[in-house]
């Protein structure tokens, strides 16, 4: 049986949840906290997007490792010293 905090299964944020996230993205001074667990919410690379296609990222909670992917980050949101950097493991040491 799978572990459901491992970070191998993947689960997502609900939309309800999602659009929470969203929205304390775009609060400003709101802590950026995962809104099932409390936890800190890691932001990953870009995946997708970029010129006239609106750039995609994903976030995951450190500790429930639910995911949500969510658009256009503002660069003072991207920037800030809220989020927590999630390294894929491909950047130099």
């Amino acid at each position: 049986m799978t572990d459901p905090k491992s970070p191998d299964t993947p689960s997502r944020f609900s939309l309800q949840e999602t659009a929470h996230i969203q929205q304390m993205i775009v609060t400003p001074d709101a802590p950026i906290v995962c809104p099932r667990c409390g936890g800190v919410l890691e932001l990953g690379e870009p995946l997708a997007g970029g010129h006239s296609v609106a750039t995609v990222w994903e976030v995951e909670c450190a500790s429930c490792h639910r995911k949500a992917l969510v658009r256009d980050l503002p660069e003072q949101v991207r920037t800030s010293g809220q989020w927590q950097r999630r390294s894929r493991g491909s950047e130099p040491q």
